[in-house]
């Protein structure tokens, strides 16, 4: 016949078991509330800008040397005309570009920039390789915010006659500042 009196082992580990729970929940619910009473937010602030895009360009390049606005349909920028081209030779102009942005550009020939001019066979227009790198921006003018273009006029040494001479036509070439 089974015990009735007393209180078996099981039933005591088992009430033992439930208050160790309950007070480990306890010590929990105690531990969760002190850690918060020890934070402490931080705030901070700045201010936030986007780069500004100015690519300038000059006939001259010194440091002297007037740099303008190179954003315009118009040419701004006139650089020493090319007279006298007579066939077999090659004139070179220099464009003096400065980044006085404050973010980086990378440079381009513009896809407009004429190959010839007159007719194919009078006059070409050859383009130097531009910086791979893009040219970094700095409105004070330090010497990694310049480069240089070179444009070649060339007038082939068959140049006929008949079509190319006494003729003049303007030169217009665009350089693209891309931000990168």
């Amino acid at each position: 016949m089974p015990r009735t009196t007393g209180t078996s082992a099981r039933a005591r580990a088992s009430v033992a078991v439930r208050a160790l729970l309950a007070l480990g929940a306890l010590l929990g619910l105690g531990a969760v509330s002190t850690s918060a009473a020890w934070t402490d937010p931080a705030v901070y602030g700045a201010t936030a800008s986007a780069a500004s895009v100015d690519l300038r360009v000059s006939a001259t390049g010194g440091a002297t040397s007037t740099y303008v606005a190179a954003d315009t349909a118009t040419a701004a920028v006139t650089l020493t005309g090319v007279t006298g081209l007579t066939p077999g030779t090659s004139v070179q102009r220099t464009l003096h570009l400065w980044n006085a942005g404050t973010g980086p550009l990378a440079l381009s020939w513009a896809t407009t920039n004429p190959t010839s001019l007159v007719a194919a066979s009078c006059v070409t227009v050859g383009y130097s390789a531009l910086p791979a790198a893009p040219l970094a921006g700095d409105p004070a003018g330090a010497a990694a915010s310049r480069t240089t273009a070179v444009v070649t006029l060339t007038m082939p040494a068959t140049a006929p006659a008949a079509v190319c001479a006494n003729k003049a036509v303007t030169l217009t070439v665009g350089v693209l500042g891309t931000a990168s």
